[in-house]
């Protein structure tokens, strides 16, 4: 049609003149430009599969990469654009990745339908980001589940029904290269994983990668505490300045996170530093969101964070350090939203008058408290026993675990048995601990009643007291016959824990501890027995054993190297 406008035709006795011969001469160039154009489509057209026009047509003129159909986009260096099968685009993935890993030096194996890649840092290209970028958007229908690992991160494909989930996992920022950043974005990454504490010369470029990455889902950040306030402010305000300037962030869940944060053992850091770990999830198309925080406290720098988020704290650790001004603070702040601690372990060594005040009001407003752990210290001190004796009167009904300790134990242990005389008065405590010192014989009857079985209401076969979990009771001398007395009192029913390290426990009292648990009907669930050094034998161990299935049997000493 075109050539026929500009060269001119005559049919039927009617003549159309060439172009130049008309008046309207100022539409040559677009003629000539149109003709140039479909020429040249004509060529692309000619180089594609007759029976893939139509479908080439349709999706240049929808501008869509994804297809809605069972093919996939496949483009190949030098060659014309594609549609392939999934099975037939899935073995073209294959082949490539592995031919791309192999030429730099890298391994690419296949198991269980699954590849591997493992590439060293220095061998890393952007052609092998590339293809694999190319995976994660189209993986839903090629169905290939992928691993790489490249040194400054790793990434993971894995593939459902509906969705895919690309998990990528980086050992810390500062290391990262253009071409990572740029890869975690090509990948729609919906779960980002960064191990190492960002420091806050490192700030800008986690706030880059996520306004990139709005489509991520799931952030988790390794974090020591004295960092992980601001990082936890740092990825709320990023998340509010999209939802104000871009729209909304998939962001729905947020943890920080510490390998270092065990809340309820004897957690001993030697750089005394604080841990914390939190989960924030955020409400759908809002930045408003929720938190639970747990918290192993060893210094007095998380005011802050008491202040701001102290209502969210479900677990929390004390040790000597907790102060009269980190309780009030922790008071405030539960006064307002409430408290949700769950667990609990309080050491009052440093509290006054007005810092167990505090706690006293925080504990009652915990509805949700099932776990309190009391470490009393240096209880040769009296106003250390004060503060146990005042505690111990306040919440003994609440009492999980009561760990006792200081120099001098006739001075301060009647004065503590006086305050409970029962078990009953003790209905949920589980594990006790006493240590340091000559045990008074009138405190022998208090010890044996505490390691007891509970009393059992008459006509019913049920307790509303808990039973013993975990004895200790270290660095301590009885007499003979006192040992023989909590012997035959304690509870194996469900103990799980004994620990008699550094005592004058001898071998005769073993052997009759032995007797006792084999008398015992069925199975006994102890899992740990700590004894002196010396005392236990081979015959002994093995009598335990079938009794104990599950025991694991230690000796320690002080003198112990």
């Amino acid at each position: 049609m075109m050539y026929m406008i500009k060269y001119g035709v005559t049919t039927s006795g009617f003549v159309v003149p060439p172009l130049p011969q008309c008046k309207f001469v100022t539409i040559g160039r677009l003629v000539d430009s149109t003709i140039t154009y479909l020429e040249a489509t004509t060529r692309v057209l000619d180089s594609v599969p007759t029976s893939l026009r139509e479908l080439r047509s349709y999706v240049n003129v929808n501008e869509r990469e994804d297809f809605p159909s069972d093919l996939n986009h496949l483009t190949r260096l030098g060659q014309p654009c594609s549609w392939v099968c999934s099975e037939h685009y899935l073995e073209w993935i294959k082949g490539n990745l592995c031919e791309i890993a192999n030429t730099i030096g890298g391994t690419c194996s296949e198991e269980q339908g699954k590849m591997n890649i493992k590439i060293t840092p220095d061998k890393v290209s952007k052609q092998m980001y590339n293809v694999i970028a190319q995976v994660c958007r189209t993986s839903v229908k090629s169905r290939l589940e992928l691993t790489v690992d490249c040194g400054r991160l790793s990434l993971a494909v894995g593939v459902s029904e509906v969705a895919q989930d690309v998990v990528v996992t980086v050992e810390n920022l500062r290391d990262l290269a253009v071409d990572d950043i740029a890869l975690i974005e090509q990948c729609n990454t919906t779960q980002l994983k960064v191990k190492d504490t960002p420091r806050k010369a490192e700030e800008a470029r986690l706030v880059d990668i996520l306004q990139r990455n709005l489509g991520l889902e799931k952030l988790q950040i390794g974090c020591r505490g004295n960092r992980s306030l601001a990082i936890i402010k740092l990825v709320i305000s990023t998340k509010e300045k999209i939802h104000r300037s871009r729209g909304q962030s998939e962001l729905r869940s947020f943890e920080v996170t510490d390998e270092g944060l065990k809340p309820f053992d004897l957690f001993r850091d030697p750089g005394a530093q604080d841990h914390i770990t939190a989960t924030l999830t955020f409400s759908k198309g809002s930045t408003a969101f929720d938190m639970d925080a747990c918290i192993n406290m060893q210094t007095t720098e998380l005011t802050e964070f008491l202040r701001q988020y102290g209502w969210s704290i479900t677990s929390l650790s004390t040790t000597m350090t907790f102060s009269d001004s980190l309780a009030a603070t922790l008071d405030k702040a539960t006064q307002t939203h409430g408290s949700r601690l769950a667990q609990l372990v309080l050491t009052p060594y440093s509290l006054t008058n007005v810092g167990l005040d505090a706690m006293e009001r925080v504990i009652k407003r915990s509805q949700c408290l099932t776990y309190f752990w009391s470490r009393f210290t240096s209880l040769e001190c009296a106003t250390q026993t004060e503060k146990a004796v005042r505690v111990l009167s306040r919440f003994g009904e609440a009492l999980t675990r009561i760990e006792l300790s200081g120099c001098s134990i006739g001075s301060w242990l009647p004065r503590i048995a006086r305050v409970h005389p029962n078990r009953s008065c003790l209905p949920m405590l589980s594990d006790l601990s006493v240590n340091r010192g000559d045990v008074p014989r009138e405190c022998v009857p208090w010890l044996a009643t505490m390691v007891s079985a509970p009393p059992q209401t008459p006509g019913s076969s049920s307790t509303t007291v808990a039973r013993l979990k975990g004895f200790e009771l270290s660095s301590v001398t009885l007499r003979p016959h006192d040992w023989e007395a909590l012997i035959k009192a304690i509870d194996l029913s469900e103990l799980l824990k004994l620990n008699l390290c550094n005592t004058n426990f001898t071998a005769q009292q073993l052997r009759h501890l032995t007797s006792r648990i084999e008398r015992h009907d069925g199975a006994l669930p102890l899992e740990s027995l700590v004894l002196n050094s010396k005392i236990i034998t081979g015959p002994l161990q093995d009598r335990l054993r079938q009794k104990a299935p599950k025991i694991e049997i230690s000796s320690y000493s002080a003198n112990d190297e």
